[in-house]
């Protein structure tokens, strides 16, 4: 059997295997929980450039749409996006989606195959070209794809990429558009996608637009509508000035127009949590730690991707990012727990509004976990406008406190709750104008909250001005406190800055979450105090 061949085998005896349980993809290192009829495999298997896809059979008639994330590794928000619709359930039709098409430049965040030399380095440049009739793939992962696609034979490719700049103020960036041939049913779809994604782009220079000149000559894309007769197109979002959470959102509301038009598809399209779950007030199915993760407005520094890799480094938890528009479309129901880190709390309650700040007030009075850090702590404060008012706690003014590495210890409640059998002293964290906690003393009497629990006080001070800030020594560092059947943590310094401090955030959503039964990390590393730099840090 030549190699084709036994790669059509293999395809098709993949297709027919029906995920009921779940099934575990080594490469991704946990089970994946799909309910039947979504099957899934592996493309490019025993190679370095092994990855899954994931084939939704409704068993009715209708359009194959294959939709493809991560060809270039720089270009994060399409193969999140993939790896979100993946989820999705469709009525008609097939639905057959490879979220991570390039794991090597994905893992490096480079838009080239790495180490590759430059003629086949741009993966979409490596499918056979419209004016070669013969042409073939060139290099591996091309060819394991080229090969995919074309035992799959779909009606629609969309292939999901991002930009460097906005093309409706740039004409030399394709960023925010939609790249596609000059064709009557091809323009109508695009069109229908462009005013779902544009009613919610409020900035004209950042609308998306149509660039009806066609995909990339050696593109996946071109080469499955010239050799396959597929109709197909390049859907790009833009990375400057705009968080990965809202350009996966894009990419998510045009990928559910042209399936909502091909009939394929009646749910709308709200982010998920990897898990499919029903819709409603229904808590995670599969057991795991979802947590969100806000990097919308109002979230500054590394705040974010720190905090990012702390949840993924937690072997029973999941990440998703999620933004304002995101939170008023009350997706936290399938979550365990929210987070909102550094940065500014007025501007991020300002920026989810009152809509999705009483959604979160909601997910937490149900038992969701929230996890609020410096801007994150604030906001889950009482006493300003925009704030979530879920802790009884209001905070120290003026505002400035300092920046550096202070020192902070453990109460034994807080012991408890992080789950440290064995009592650390004081430790040193870095602290950037974090919140002092202050019980609410009847300054919003009407307030049904129990007291806040302190978890950690500040054992030195920061300066500011080159002021000693006195106040703040013997005060709240981290509290917590239940908010209906759900908990808070609201921690003031910056834990995630430290890798050898994300024990602290681990353990605060496990407790969050009610997890406190999940093992924790075996080590639990404290670096040494510095209290002879907290003078001179910044």
């Amino acid at each position: 059997m030549n190699r084709i061949a036994s790669r059509r085998w293999w395809l098709l005896w993949s297709l027919g295997l029906t995920v009921a349980a779940g099934c575990t993809l080594p490469h991704i290192g946990v089970p994946t929980r799909t309910p039947a009829p979504v099957t899934s495999g592996l493309i490019a298997r025993g190679t370095p450039h092994v990855t899954p896809f994931f084939h939704q059979d409704s068993g009715q008639p209708g359009p194959t749409v294959l939709i493809i994330g991560g060809i270039h590794g720089n270009e994060p928000a399409g193969a999140e996006a993939a790896g979100q619709i993946r989820y999705w359930r469709i009525t008609r039709g097939k639905l057959v989606v490879v979220p991570r098409a390039n794991p090597p430049a994905l893992a490096a965040n480079t838009r080239g195959i790495p180490g590759k030399p430059t003629a086949v380095a741009n993966l979409n440049r490596n499918f056979p070209r419209m004016d070669h009739p013969d042409d073939a793939p060139r290099g591996p992962i091309a060819e394991a794809l080229w090969e995919f696609v074309c035992d799959l034979r779909p009606d629609w490719v969309l292939d999901l990429h991002e930009g460097y700049d906005f093309h409706t103020a740039s004409k030399s960036s394709v960023g925010s558009s939609i790249i596609h041939f000059d064709d009557e049913e091809t323009n109508r779809y695009v069109e229908r996608m462009l005013e779902a994604v544009n009613a919610e782009v409020t900035e004209p220079e950042k609308r998306l637009a149509s660039v009806p000149r066609g995909p990339v000559n050696g593109g996946l894309v071109r080469a499955a509508i010239t050799h396959l007769q597929a109709r197909g197109m390049i859907i790009e979002t833009t990375w400057k000035e705009q968080p990965l959470s809202l350009r996966t959102r894009q990419h998510r509301l045009m990928v559910h127009r042209i399936l909502a038009d091909l009939d394929m598809i009646t749910h709308g399209p709200e982010v998920r949590p990897p898990v499919f779950v029903s819709h409603g007030s229904a808590p995670p199915a599969d057991g795991r730690l979802h947590v969100a993760l806000y990097d919308g407005p109002g979230t500054s520094g590394e705040g974010v991707p720190n905090i990012s890799a702390i949840i993924r480094g937690m072997p029973e938890a999941t990440v998703t990012l999620v933004g304002p528009a995101d939170l008023r479309d009350r997706p936290l129901a399938a979550f365990s727990a929210v987070v909102f880190p550094g940065g500014s709390a007025r501007a991020q309650g300002q920026a989810i509004g009152e809509e999705a700040r009483e959604h979160i007030r909601e997910f937490v009075r149900g038992g969701g976990g929230y996890v609020g850090i410096c801007a994150g702590a604030y906001l889950g404060t009482c006493r300003v406008e925009h704030y979530l008012s879920m802790v009884r706690a209001y905070h120290y003014s003026p505002w400035q406190r300092g920046r550096q590495r202070v020192d902070i210890e453990l109460t034994e409640y807080g012991r408890d709750v992080l789950g440290l059998a064995d009592r650390p002293g004081p430790f040193d964290v870095r602290y950037a104008n974090g919140p002092l906690f202050f019980h609410e003393d009847g300054l919003v009497p009407d307030l049904d909250l129990p007291p806040f629990e302190v978890i950690a006080h500040f054992r030195s001070p920061a300066r500011y001005k080159g002021q000693v800030q006195e106040m703040m020594v013997d005060t709240p560092a981290i509290v917590s406190a239940a908010f209906g059947g759900g908990r808070c943590i609201l921690i003031s310094p910056h834990p995630e800055s430290d890798d050898h401090l994300w024990w602290l955030v681990e353990q605060s959503l496990r407790w969050v979450a009610h997890r406190e039964s999940s093992p924790a990390r075996q080590r639990v590393v404290l670096a040494p105090r510095q209290a002879d730099l907290a003078a001179t840090a910044h």
